[in-house]
């Protein structure tokens, strides 16, 4: 899925929070959430840290008619997410944020009624990961033969679809490709042993002989 939908999704809901920030969200429904958060800071990162291929993708499925700022956007849904499941959180992490007055960042908590009944989300934990580490690596560039991208708008079709190497026909011209390659690895225990996630971007940058 392409990550600009995920864009739209954090705008709404960052809209939603700031005009009904006391609204109830299920847990699975608000696990998912952070979770769609937490991709988008993700892409933030690399928006700010990441090689220029990795930006460019980066930016280019930010629909800058709604987002405005995208690594703003993210962080801030994330904020408000984790207010939202009972817990306050800084830039990178969790962290209590209790004032004496009952308020956590300026956005006054529910109370657990006196009947004993349990706030709703107390349980809920915001996925955190005990380490997190992003590799880069260029893979270089190499020449092949492809057709250049068709008319219409089924050209993407073959791009998505087809083989990796030569999207087209091999009798095609000459084309030069540039690969980036960026690896995010995160890891945490589990009560069951450990978790493991992978997630591995490549970049690819295709210009055609005499373009």
């Amino acid at each position: 899925m392409k990550s600009r939908l995920c864009w739209y999704v954090a705008e709404k809901i960052l809209r939603d929070l700031k005009t009904r920030p006391d609204q109830d969200y299920s847990p699975r429904l608000l696990d998912s959430l952070v979770a769609l958060a937490e991709f988008l800071v993700s892409e933030s990162r690399i928006l700010e840290h990441g090689p220029e291929v990795a930006k460019k993708e980066v930016r280019e499925q930010i629909p800058v008619e709604r987002v405005k700022d995208g690594p703003a956007c993210a962080r801030e849904v994330r904020w408000r997410l984790r207010l939202a499941a009972g817990a306050a959180s800084d830039d990178e992490g969790l962290k209590k944020v209790e004032k004496a007055n009952g308020h956590v960042n300026g956005v006054k908590r529910r109370k657990v009624e006196s009947e004993g009944v349990e706030e709703r989300f107390r349980n809920f934990k915001p996925r955190i990961w005990d380490r997190e580490q992003t590799k880069e690596e260029n893979l270089g560039m190499e020449t092949v033969q492809a057709a250049h991208p068709g008319a219409g708008e089924a050209w993407s079709d073959a791009w998505v679809d087809g083989e990796d190497q030569t999207m087209g026909s091999v009798e095609g011209p000459e084309a030069q490709v540039s690969r980036q390659r960026t690896v995010v690895v995160k890891v945490k225990k589990t009560e069951q042993g450990l978790e493991r996630q992978r997630i591995e971007r490549t970049v690819e940058q295709w210009q055609w002989t005499g373009d």
